[in-house]
């Protein structure tokens, strides 16, 4: 933890009487630092402090096109960026099924909201792309039908870019007590592929597993927005480029990759 942060914060950016400052850093933060801001009243706050200003307007613009997905927003204050304080439980599989049903009207309505924007989506698969060639996990027989593989499906497909949770996974969602569920990781409201997001959970080798947690989640999804765009080739085309994220990024951390690499294999024989 920087000194010079810390010191800002204690000169009270947004006039919060700062009692204590507890440091919520984790290894995967791109865009800056996350605090528990406890004021003099005891009452907590989550504050970010963001690598640059530039970072700190993009999560600003994009938060506020999904206000009621995250904790209240109160605002910016230059590189800093302020929000409620969520007591509650991070999700996971034994919650009850309504509980997905919420967050599956979550990213429906997300998904209605239709905020397009421009993404390179060639970028980023050719980057992953790189990656997994470097890892030498497939063949070069493999790895150039994986590259056929991602040409084919693209030219099939309308691929959408949008403003989506773009890093879908338990540790970024609390629920509270009264069972509303809050996407706590701002810096992952992002521009992305429509349905990338949630390719983490719902893909086949996902973490959503349970058939009925998975229905809830697509039956609240639907209250908002068809979800038979995420299928046939569509679905192959995303499943394609996360398994390709997910082997190359996982193979270089010394992680598991076997079920990413069972089903990319399985998505190469059906399309043979």
């Amino acid at each position: 933890m920087e000194n010079k942060i810390l010191e800002k914060i204690k000169r009270n950016p947004f006039g919060i009487e700062v009692k204590k400052i507890i440091s919520l850093n984790s290894d995967n933060a791109i865009s800056g630092e996350s605090f528990c801001i406890v004021s003099k009243r005891e009452k907590k706050y989550k504050l970010r402090c963001c690598r640059n200003l530039k970072r700190a307007k993009e999560i600003e613009n994009n938060i506020r096109n999904f206000t009621w997905a995250v904790p209240k927003f109160y605002g910016r204050r230059g590189r800093f960026l302020l929000f409620a304080w969520v007591e509650g439980k991070i999700l996971s599989e034994s919650m009850p099924s309504k509980i997905y049903f919420e967050l599956g009207k979550m990213i429906g309505r997300i998904h209605a909201s239709e905020k397009k924007v421009k993404f390179d989506v060639d970028s980023l698969f050719y980057l992953k792309f790189e990656r997994l060639k470097d890892s030498k996990v497939f063949s070069k027989l493999e790895l150039n039908k994986i590259r056929k593989l991602y040409s084919n499906l693209k030219s099939k497909i309308n691929v959408k870019s949008v403003i989506e949770l773009a890093d879908f996974h338990e540790g970024n969602f609390i629920v509270n007590k009264n069972g509303k569920v809050f996407f706590v990781d701002e810096e992952g409201i992002n521009k992305s592929i429509k349905g990338f997001g949630f390719s983490k959970p719902l893909l086949e080798f996902g973490w959503m597993k349970d058939l009925k947690r998975r229905k809830a989640f697509w039956k609240g999804y639907n209250k908002y927005y068809d979800n038979s765009f995420f299928a046939g080739d569509y679905e192959k085309f995303i499943g394609l480029i996360y398994a390709v994220r997910i082997i190359g990024g996982r193979y270089q951390r010394g992680a598991d990759y076997l079920e990413e690499k069972k089903y990319l294999l399985k998505l190469l024989d059906e399309c043979n």
